[in-house]
């Protein structure tokens, strides 16, 4: 009788203590979330250099939300946050940007002309005072499947995409125009 008192007393403390436990919400860091300047509705405009067509893209979804996290045993009430943005256009491309981790956090940015990937690929690098189309960019995100690799997506924090040298097909795109929020 006694074991089964002290197994109880075991299991009240430790139900005690898990319930005594504050939330914890992991955020992205500040560099992170600047790199998601694209919100509901805004628009951005690409050329197709190699056909000269213009791609509409308009931005249908931003979610910026935490989700619990069930890894950690020791604080069972672990939120992390995580950004997704998805955007489609006339032309049957759609894409999507979203962020993964904490620890190690990642950007990724995925391009697709119906259910063909044009790009796939991670934030690997930053450049400064960097020209592109004789425009000068005083930063520059650089997104690769693989470092220093095409294809390579050029990317702002004020624009979005600015440029993708040579995607999987072979072209490459270049921003018209970017417009916030219609």
């Amino acid at each position: 009788m006694m074991k089964i008192t002290k197994q109880m007393f075991v299991a009240l403390i430790l139900i005690f203590t898990y319930a005594c436990v504050d939330d914890v919400y992991l955020s992205l860091s500040e560099g992170v979330q600047e790199l998601f300047c694209y919100e509901e509705s805004d628009k951005f405009i690409l050329l197709e250099n190699e056909t000269n067509d213009s791609l509409v893209f308009k931005v249908i979804s931003y979610i910026n939300k935490y989700d619990k996290e069930s890894y950690n045993a020791l604080n069972p009430n672990q939120y992390h946050q995580y950004i997704n943005v998805e955007f489609e256009s006339e032309n049957d491309y759609s894409g999507y940007m979203y962020s993964e981790g904490h620890d190690n956090e990642k950007v990724n940015i995925c391009l697709f002309k119906l259910n063909s990937k044009i790009f796939d690929g991670f934030l690997c690098d930053t450049l400064n005072n960097y020209l592109i189309n004789n425009k000068e960019y005083t930063e520059l995100y650089v997104f690769a499947k693989e470092i220093g690799k095409n294809p390579i997506l050029y990317f702002t924090k004020e624009q979005g995409i600015v440029y993708i040298d040579s995607t999987d097909s072979g072209n490459t795109y270049s921003l018209i125009e970017f417009i916030k929020n219609e």
